[in-house]
Formats: structure tokens, sequence, C-alpha cells
């Protein structure tokens, strides 16, 4: 199948997406008996290499990798298979030994006898890892070889990746499709550098470009905070100035889902979140396939959607082996969960709609109103004016929503008349539940060639605001903008009372009025000018002889948020809310308690 995709994981966590990937876009070229995936932690070492561009055709996917870490073993891994590829493509009668020989000479030390048997398995089918590019960072034209990662500091990997144009350079230049980009948001190498290389390559090329983050679990303050920075930055900048869409996908999500679940004990959250991003991917991909016959709606166009998803996006996804509009569309807008079935697995919301505390009752009652709802618009029927309304109390994520694209894809081309038939429901709930003004945009594909087993519904909704992307924002302007120690209540609370009062308000008075108290929340006595990062000296980054080139003082300045940014992020999460206009009292903090919503309507608990 070809398809202009590029995918390009950063970190650990984004590494082992892009592999899996390649390895479902390219399953005659995986090694006999296991995948590529499960190879490469079998023989990872301690170093990487220098590697080649990507050479293939112009719509033929391409996959990369990268980090600063080299104890990211499937990174390292890659690395040596690659050069190792490289060698015995052009030295055929080499021997193994050979082979080896010839590499350790140009970087001693690469190989060792322990990687023998990687060498015998490339010369029987190199292919397999000619499918991955192990890129890496430069400084001044020297690599960055045997580093230890970015210690979690965001600011660093984003220095290195602004001053390097090695790892730019070498990832595909084609205009058409999508640059896929995946990292883990709580980390320090992608979270920092991907920012940069994203929107650099969208300047450079002006293709669709896409962030695909993984939101951490809440078990440590610093990858919250991270996450939170990482939000202020996107959101607070100019739409020309950052690349085009960011997808949020939660780890701790997938970690609650897999507690209420049966699954075995053997399964983590991190590998269940990854093989759902990595099927979010294929899917989005299959948009652009050569292959695929659009069924209705229209041929998509990256380029519509860097106008109508540019932005913050959350993502519902539902597969199943039997087609039923109704059962696939209730599965991807309810909260995340897993499914008893293990082909269907990981379905639902990607990001958590309710607090941690009330997650379980919340998630499992919202679901049933997402049910509820949909039977009758699936059925011709007006939704229960009553369940909406409690759907709404239960989480402000629906209200937030204010462009939508629908993709279903089809496994069996005669299913296309039940889709068809089906639109008018999906426009309907999100009007409903988002406001007449809500843009809904729905399209149906079928792609015959494809071995895929399943059909599916992917949900991208731009504005949708979670508590968990909510709180991480928060958090993150709570610490680093306000001189300590202050009351959390001399931020959170003032501006949770911003978004309880323009619920009231027509768009023009809710945008002078968000403007007006933003502006008095951060020209307050306690509000810093830019953000305030105490850890770096300490860690020794800017003492560090490679990294104190990148990260000077002066640089470290440019890089920090700054007080517009902040403002900027804010009044976007307050223009969010305002979207619906619902008329009906809200308790101050607008992720108001599930029991609330219990006492307003009846409805959930009786559904």
């Amino acid at each position: 199948m070809t398809s202009d995709l590029s995918v390009l994981g950063f970190g650990q966590c984004g590494s082992k997406v892009a592999v899996e990937l390649s390895a479902n876009f390219n399953p005659a070229k995986i090694l006999k008996g296991e995948g590529i995936f499960e190879l490469a932690f079998k023989y990872a070492k301690e170093r990487v290499t220098k590697t080649p561009a990507f050479k293939g055709g112009d719509s033929s996917p391409a996959f990369y990798i990268a980090d600063l870490n080299s104890n990211n073993d499937l990174y390292v891994y890659f690395a040596k298979a690659q050069a190792i590829y490289e060698v015995a493509k052009k030295k055929k009668n080499f021997s193994e030994l050979e082979i080896m020989e010839h590499i350790n000479q140009k970087n001693p030390g690469f190989l060792d006898d322990g990687d023998l048997q990687i060498v015998s398995e490339i010369r029987e089918k190199g292919e397999a890892f000619s499918l991955v590019q192990a890129l890496h960072f430069e400084i001044k034209n020297k690599p960055l070889l045997d580093q230890t990662g970015a210690g979690g500091i965001p600011y660093l990997s984003e220095a290195i990746a602004e001053s390097d144009d090695h790892l730019l350079s070498a990832i595909d230049q084609r205009h058409k499709g999508a640059l896929f980009g995946v990292f883990a948001m709580g980390g320090g190498t992608g979270s920092g550098s991907l920012y940069s290389v994203l929107t650099r390559y969208r300047k450079a090329v002006g293709r669709y470009t896409v962030g695909v983050g993984i939101l951490p679990e809440n078990t440590s303050k610093n990858p919250v905070a991270n996450s939170g920075r990482y939000l202020a930055k996107f959101m607070g900048a100019l739409p020309q100035d950052r690349y085009h869409t960011l997808f949020l996908f939660s780890n701790q999500a997938a970690n609650e889902a897999l507690q209420i679940s049966d699954a075995g004990p053997e399964s983590d959250p991190m590998s269940i979140i990854n093989s759902y991003v990595s099927r979010f991917v294929k899917d989005f991909s299959n948009i652009n396939s050569s292959k695929t016959i659009t069924k209705f709606g229209k041929d998509f166009d990256p380029r519509d959607a860097s106008l109508f998803l540019n932005g913050v996006c959350s993502v519902g996804h539902a597969s199943s082996n039997d087609f039923n509009a109704r059962d696939l569309f209730s599965k991807a807008m309810s909260p995340l969960a897993l499914s008893a079935s293990v082909e269907e697995g990981l379905t639902g919301l990607s990001v958590k709609v309710t607090r941690k505390s009330e997650t379980q009752l919340a998630n499992r009652s919202i679901e049933k109103l997402v049910e509820s709802i949909c039977r009758n618009l699936f059925q011709g029927d007006e939704p229960d004016a009553d369940e909406v309304e409690a759907l709404m109390c239960a989480t402000p994520f629906y209200r937030t929503i204010k462009s939508v694209y629908v993709f279903i894809f089809l496994r069996n081309s005669s299913d296309s008349n039940n889709a068809f038939s089906a639109k008018q429901a999906v426009i309907n709930f999100f009007k409903a539940i988002a406001g007449s003004e809500v843009s809904v945009e729905i399209n149906c594909y079928y792609t015959p060639e494809s071995k895929e087993s399943q059909s599916s519904v992917l949900v991208a909704m731009n504005g949708a605001f979670s508590f968990e992307m909510y709180e991480s924002m928060m958090g993150y302007v709570q610490e680093a903008f306000f001189e300590q120690p202050v009351s959390p209540g001399v931020f959170k609370t003032p501006f949770d009372t911003i978004l309880r009062d323009i619920q009231h308000l027509d768009s023009l008075q809710a945008m002078n009025l968000i403007r007006e108290r933003v502006l008095e929340i951060t020209n307050g006595d306690h509000f810093r000018s830019a953000e305030y990062q105490k850890n770096i000296e300490k860690l020794g980054i800017a003492t560090h002889a490679e990294f104190k080139k990148v990260l000077t003082a002066e640089k470290l300045e440019k890089l920090l948020v700054n007080r517009n940014c902040v403002e900027r992020a804010l009044m976007n999460i307050a223009v969010n809310f305002t979207l619906g206009m619902q008329k009906q009292e809200e308790e101050v903090d607008p992720f108001s308690s599930f029991s609330s919503a219990r006492k307003r309507s009846g409805q959930i608990s009786s559904v």
C-alpha cells in the first residue's frame, strides 16, 4: 500500500510507535518468525552512529527514530542494524567479521562480538532493517553520541534542535501527505526538540505537520509540568509560528482503563497506548493512500486539515470486526476503555474527561449517556434534553469542541450505505452537545487492497479540553510564573471564575471579559515576565562540555516561555469554553465534580 506518510518517533516512546508502524506497513519485509519490534530488544548495545537520509520513493512510507539517549535500546539497535545493512549492501563479498571490522575502522568500538548475530540476520534479510532510519542530533557538525538523554529538561533538546540542521535535512522533503512526530510530552528529548523540528520542517517544506503527544501518568510532578509547558508553548504561539496540529493521547487514561479491565498481568499502559497510537496513525494514513476509495464526503486534503484542525485536538477512536455505525461512534465518543475483545483493544476518547478520583463513576455514566443519546439520534429521534444537560454537567469537554473531522473506514464496500445513513445522526450529536456553530465534516473511505479485517471510526476534535490538559496547564503556570510561595488561589481560582462568568455572555462580551481578566492575572505583582527554571544548573546541563555550546544564557532566555505566550494560551483556553454558550450555572471549578451533575439531573443514575 502506498501512502504519503512520514513518521518521526522521538525518544523511547516515539521510537516504539514508529517501529511498530513500519512493521505494519511492510509485513513482507519482517524477519521470519518475529517482527522487528520484538527483535529490536534482543541485541541492543550501547552506541549509535551516523545514518543516511531517506531514499524511498515519493509515496513510500518513511519511518525515522531519533534520541539523545544511548540507553534507548530500540534506537541503538536500529542504528547498528542500519550501519551493517549499508556496508553489507555495498560489500557483498565481505564475511560477517569483515563487515564488523570495516564498520569499527570508521567508528572504533561501535560493534562487538555480541553483534555478530545481527550481521548474520541482516545478511539474510537486510531489507527489514532499511525501513527505519535512526537519526541523530549534531552540534557544529559533531554527532551527539553516547549521551544519557536530556535529563527531563526540554530546554536542552529544544536548543539542540534549533541549532542542528543535520537531523532536519535527513527527513524526506516531499510536499504531499503528512509528517507525524510521535513523542512523550512529559519527557525531555521529545517535548523540547520535536516542537522545533516540526515547526522548522513546516516552514521549510510546507507539508501538513502533526505532533502526536502522549500525556504522562500523573505520578511525577516534573513530567506533568513538562506537559503543561508544551501545551502553553503550543497554544500561546501564533498559528504561523508552530506546526499545524497537536493530537493528544493519555498514558494515564490507558493505565486506568487497564485497572478496571480483565486484561492479563503482562499488559502495561505504555504498550497499550503505543498500540492505540499506532492504529490511529495507520488509520489516518489510509486517508492519503492512493488505493483508498472515497465512498462519501470528499477526498481528504491535508491543506484542509491544516486549516480546520489547526491547534490542539483530542481524538476518539474505535474499531470492530462488525460494522455498526452507532456502536462504533458511541465507543469512540466514550471515555477511554479496554474492550473485552483482544482484537478490538483500546477504544474511546484518548484523553481523560474527568478528575481521577471520579473517573470510574463518571466515565461509566458518560458512556451510558453517550450511548443513549446516540441511540435516539440514530433512530431519527431528538436527543433527550435532560441527558444532553447531564452529559455537559459531567464534563465541559464536549461543549469546548469547535470543529470536528469524522473519518469512517470500511472493511466492506457494501457497508457504505449504512455509514451514509448515520452521517446526519453524527452531525446532530455534535450540534446537540457542542452548540449549533460547531463545524462537522464526515468522510467515509474504503481501501480494497488493505488486509485490515476491522472497520473503524476516527474522530478528531479541535478545541476539546479535557481535565488532564487543563490541570497540567494550570499546574505549570502556577509553578513556573508565580513568585513562590504563593497560594494557588491567586491564579487558579480567578481563572476558574472567568470560565464560569463567560458562560452567560455572548461571544463579543466574553472575549472582552477574557482579555481584561487574563491581563489582570498576568500583570499582578507575583507574576514573572518569563518562566523560572531552577534545575538547569543543578542537573549539570549548563556546565556539560557539549551542551554548553548550545544552551547558553542567551539561548535559554529566548527559549523560555514568556508572559505574552501564557496570556495567549490562557485566552485560547477561555475562548474554547465560550463555545456552545450553554446558559447554565457552573461551579467555580469548570471541571465541577460529578456529584454536582448527579444533583442537577436524575438521568445519570437511571440511564
